[in-house]
C-alpha cells in the first residue's frame, strides 16, 4: 500500500512540473509575439507612418519611444522608459516597449515584450 502510494505521489509530482513548464512555454511565446509586435510598429512608423531620421537624431541613447495613438499621426517622440510608453496588446494584455539605441550606420530598436512574469525580446536594425 505505501509503495503504490508512494508512486501515485511521484507521478503526480512529475504531472504537475510538466503542467508548469507547459504555462511557461505558453506565457514565454505570448511574450514574445507581444515583442514582436513591437517591432513591427516601430518599422511601420519609420517605412509608413513617417518617423523621420531627423525625430530620432534628437532621442537619447536607450530612451524609449512614445507612440502616437491611434495610430497614423506622425507624432512619436523619445523619452524615458516608464510606464507612459508601455503598450498592451488588446486580446492577450500582453505589453511591449521599445527603446532607441543608434550607431552610426545603422539605426537600432530593442523592443520588450512582457506577459505574466515572462520578458522576451527582439532587436530590429536599419539603415534609413
Amino acid at each position: 500500500m505505501v509503495i503504490i502510494l508512494s508512486l501515485m505521489i511521484g507521478s503526480s509530482t512529475l504531472v504537475v512540473q510538466n503542467l508548469m513548464a507547459n504555462r511557461n512555454q505558453e506565457f514565454s511565446n505570448i511574450a514574445y509575439f507581444a515583442a514582436e509586435s513591437g517591432a513591427e510598429r516601430i518599422i511601420w512608423e519609420v517605412r509608413i507612418n513617417g518617423l523621420s531620421e531627423e525625430i530620432l537624431a534628437g532621442c537619447a541613447q536607450n530612451s524609449c519611444i512614445n507612440f502616437s495613438n491611434p495610430p497614423g499621426t506622425p507624432n512619436a517622440s523619445c523619452g524615458p522608459c516608464d510606464s507612459s510608453n508601455i503598450y498592451t496588446m488588446p486580446v492577450t494584455g500582453a505589453t511591449y516597449q521599445v527603446a532607441f539605441s543608434s550607431s552610426t550606420v545603422m539605426t537600432m530598436f530593442k523592443s520588450r515584450g512582457t506577459y505574466k512574469e515572462v520578458t522576451r525580446s527582439v532587436e530590429a536594425s536599419f539603415e534609413f
